[in-house]
């Protein structure tokens, strides 16, 4: 089983690195390229909704992001320590 943890600052400069690390992490599972991106994009777009609305577009708060590979898929875990949305 592959694990891997990714720990960055809430900068948007760091979501290029962070995609980098999850497409990696991607090699050597058979999913096709298309399930590839849209993992990629789903992650990214999770990221970016942290740093806009837990923590307000500050740049300088911690993300971490753990991936784990199991029999017949993948897991993602994103974790942030900013304020917690109101849902309607």
């Amino acid at each position: 089983m592959k694990k891997k943890t990714i720990e960055f600052s809430s900068h948007t400069g760091n979501l290029a690195l962070m995609r980098s690390c999850v497409r990696d992490f991607l090699n050597g599972y058979p999913f096709s390229e298309k399930e590839r991106l849209l993992m990629v994009l789903g992650v990214d777009e999770a990221c970016t909704n942290i740093i806009r609305y837990a923590y307000r577009l500050r740049d300088d708060q911690l993300i971490a992001l753990s991936m784990e590979g199991l029999r017949k898929c993948v897991r993602m875990r994103l974790r942030d320590y900013g304020e917690q949305v109101a849902t309607a």
